[in-house]
């Protein structure tokens, strides 16, 4: 064989080295296309989820409901001035939003009230909401982050 025809064979095999990297690249981009759809998709299920749970407790007490949503915005306001990274600011908004999740299914009186104004048991309940909150929100993966 001839030099020329070793270059020749060394090219030709080199060049299906380098189609192969291309396709391999190419499938790379579309499987992290792939998963930043997934990514997207989980992070407005999760949205949607905790929504669904504020809008359940909203049913049961409105006051609460919108305590809630009051919180989190401000929480949020808070986290984006200090200059958050974005994926705490996003979980320290849906913790914010879930932090009373515990008093659902707590006398609307209870909650109403000033503090003050409880008796010795109905402090020890509304005392006790946040441990349960912790308890519902680590029942569920994707909301275990928020149970701080």
């Amino acid at each position: 064989m001839e030099n020329s025809d070793l270059d020749i064979a060394a090219l030709t095999e080199e060049n299906q080295n380098l189609k192969a990297m291309l396709k391999a690249k190419d499938e790379l981009i579309i499987n992290t296309t792939n998963m930043k759809q997934t990514v997207k998709t989980l992070r407005r299920n999760f949205q949607g989820m905790v929504q669904l749970l504020i809008e359940t407790i909203s049913l049961d007490n409105l006051f609460l409901g919108s305590h809630l949503h009051r919180s989190a915005e401000m929480s949020k306001g808070f986290c984006e001035f200090l200059k958050l990274p974005k994926d705490i600011i996003f979980l320290n908004y849906y913790a914010t939003l879930l932090h009373d999740i515990g008093l659902v299914g707590t006398n609307s009186a209870i909650i109403e009230k000033r503090s003050e104004d409880l008796n010795e048991e109905d402090k020890n309940i509304f005392l006790a909401h946040p441990v349960l909150g912790a308890e519902i929100i680590n029942s569920i993966y994707n909301l275990k982050k928020t149970a701080i």
